[in-house]
C-alpha cells in the first residue's frame, strides 16, 4: 500500500481501512495481517474486534516483540520474540474477543527471522517453530502460519501441525534475505 517495506509504518487504523477496501473489492474471504496485534492480550482484543467489523474472515499474529520488521531485508536487524505463554495469553485474548465462531484466528511464529538463513537450517529451528505453534494451537488458534525455506521443511510442518497450516515457503535467497 505503501511501497515500502514491511517496516511498522503503518497502525491499526490504516490497516483496517486496507482490510475494509479488500472485504468490498473481492467476493473471496480476506485474511488480514495484525502484527502483533498492535499491543498487549488487551490490545488484542480491541485489534481482533475491529478487523472482524470490517468483515475479514481471519487474522494472523504472530510472536515477534513490538515494533515488528520484516527481517528478510538486507541489513534490517533480526527479529526478537516474545515468549511462548505470553504469545498464548495473546491467543486466548484473541479467541475471548470474537464474536463469529467462524471467524479464524492464524498464529505465526517468526523464528524464522531471528537468524541468517543458514543458521536457521543448520540448526534444524523449524523444530522451534513447530514447537511455538504446537503451543500456539493448544492455546485456541484455529490455524498455523509457518515460513519454510526448503520443501522438507514444508513437508516436516505439514507432517508435524494438527491443523490447517497458512504458509510462505520459498527456497531463493533473495525471498529470505541474509
Amino acid at each position: 500500500h505503501l511501497a515500502r517495506p514491511d517496516m511498522a509504518f503503518m497502525g491499526l487504523t490504516e490497516r483496517l481501512q486496507i482490510a475494509r477496501d479488500m472485504v468490498q473489492a473481492v467476493e473471496v474471504p480476506v485474511i488480514a495481517d495484525a502484527e502483533e496485534g498492535y499491543g498487549s492480550a488487551i490490545h488484542v482484543m480491541e485489534t481482533v474486534r475491529r478487523f472482524e467489523e470490517v468483515g475479514v474472515a481471519a487474522v494472523h499474529i504472530d510472536d515477534e516483540k513490538s515494533p515488528g520488521k520484516c527481517a528478510f531485508l538486507p541489513d534490517i536487524p533480526k527479529n526478537r520474540l516474545i515468549g511462548v505463554d505470553e504469545m498464548c495469553g495473546k491467543i486466548a485474548a484473541a479467541r475471548e474477543a470474537r464474536r463469529d465462531p467462524d471467524f479464524m484466528i492464524i498464529a505465526r511464529t517468526d523464528v524464522i527471522g531471528t537468524v541468517p538463513r543458514e543458521t536457521f537450517i543448520a540448526r534444524n529451528m523449524i523444530e522451534e517453530a513447530i514447537e511455538r505453534s504446537r503451543a500456539y494451537l493448544a492455546a485456541g488458534a484455529d490455524a498455523a502460519f509457518m515460513y519454510c525455506v526448503t520443501q522438507d521443511q514444508l513437508r516436516r510442518c505439514a507432517e508435524a501441525i494438527p491443523a490447517p497450516l497458512v504458509t510462505t515457503a520459498a527456497e531463493s535467497e533473495r525471498t529470505y534475505g541474509q
